[in-house]
């Protein structure tokens, strides 16, 4: 009686260590896409940062080309004194 009693509990720890193994495995590829989810979000939020920094840096800098260029113009007129035409 002792002995059915051992098989019995025996076949149930093994039940329940493959019910384990099984439930391990969908949550580990649940994990799994989790982090492949998480890291392309990250990938793609840090992509458009660096697109958005790059693009203010090349505005930046080509505006203030244009000001310098622009500047050095009026100072021109303004040492030539070359007079405004007015509409009349």
């Amino acid at each position: 009686m002792n002995i059915r009693f051992e098989v019995s509990a025996k076949h149930c720890e093994e039940l329940q260590e493959d019910k384990n193994t099984r439930f391990e495995q969908p949550i580990s590829f649940l994990n799994m896409l989790a982090s492949i989810y998480t890291t392309l979000r990250v990938a793609v939020i840090a992509f458009a940062h660096w697109g958005r920094r790059t693009m203010i840096h090349d505005a930046r800098t080509q505006t203030l080309d244009f000001v310098e260029r622009e500047a050095t113009v009026w100072r021109i007129v303004l040492a030539l004194n070359i007079p405004q035409k007015t509409a009349t």
